[in-house]
C-alpha cells in the first residue's frame, strides 16, 4: 500500500486535500463502500416486518373463521403453526434489517468524523475559496530555547 507523501511536490510543503461539498460528505458516509446496498437491504427488512405485521391480524381472523368456528383441531394446529411462521418471520426480518442498519450507521458516522477530523487537520484549514499559494514548511527549531529560571 503507497503511503502518503510528506511533502507535496507541486508545493513544497504539505500535500493539500481537495475540498469537498457538504453533499459529498453525506453521500460518502451513507452510501460509500458498499453501505449502499446494505441500506438496501436492511430497507426490504423493515419493509419485510411491515408487511407480516400487517398479515398477524389477517392470519388471526383466518384461525378464528377456518379452525375455531368449524371447532377443526387440525385446521387449528395448521393455522397455528402458519401464526408461528409468521412471527418467525416478523422477528427475523426486524433483527436482521436493525443490525445492518446499524452497522451502516456506525460505519458511516465514523466516516464523517474521520472526513471532518481530516479536514479539520488540514495544513490549509477549512475556509473554503482560500487562495492556495505555497504553504510553508514546518520549521524545526534547531536549538531548544529553555526559560531563564530566575523567571519563575
Amino acid at each position: 500500500m503507497p503511503s502518503t507523501p510528506l511533502l507535496s511536490a507541486e508545493t513544497n510543503g504539505p500535500p493539500t486535500s481537495p475540498a469537498i461539498t457538504p453533499r459529498q460528505v453525506i453521500t460518502r458516509a451513507i452510501a460509500s463502500e458498499g453501505r449502499g446496498a446494505k441500506l438496501a437491504a436492511a430497507s426490504v427488512g423493515f419493509t419485510g416486518h411491515q408487511v407480516a405485521e400487517a398479515l398477524v391480524p389477517v392470519v388471526i381472523g383466518a384461525v378464528i373463521d377456518r379452525a375455531v368456528a368449524t371447532s377443526d383441531a387440525a385446521a387449528l394446529g395448521k393455522w397455528i403453526l402458519v401464526l408461528g411462521i409468521l412471527f418467525t418471520g416478523l422477528l427475523l426480518s426486524w433483527r436482521f434489517a436493525a443490525r445492518i442498519s446499524d452497522s451502516v450507521t456506525e460505519h458511516g458516522a465514523h466516516r464523517l468524523r474521520m472526513d471532518i477530523a481530516r479536514r479539520g487537520l488540514d495544513p490549509h484549514g477549512i475556509r473554503r475559496g482560500v487562495c492556495r499559494a505555497r504553504s510553508t514548511r514546518l520549521q524545526h527549531p534547531t536549538r531548544v530555547r529553555w526559560p531563564d529560571s530566575r523567571t519563575r
